[in-house]
């Protein structure tokens, strides 16, 4: 196996693992985009492995927060 065929068996498991996920686990993986914890994964992970990889928008917008601490 030469290491293309290694990064697409990854990205693959990558991706089977993540559809079998529920709608909001998805939507928490979608809205840490740009994060800095997501920074620091693709970091790890790499980029290599991951381009190509999206997960997409979240599919609900998230609530608007509203009260005196919502700044």
């Amino acid at each position: 196996m030469d290491r293309k065929e290694l990064i697409a068996e990854i990205q693959k498991g990558i991706l089977d693992r993540f559809m079998e996920l529920d709608e909001s686990d998805k939507n928490l993986i979608r809205s840490s985009s740009g994060t800095p914890y997501a920074v620091l994964m693709r970091k790890i992970i790499g980029e290599e492995i991951l381009s190509g990889l999206r997960s997409g928008e979240p599919t609900s917008k998230p609530k608007q927060k509203r009260g005196l601490g919502t700044r």
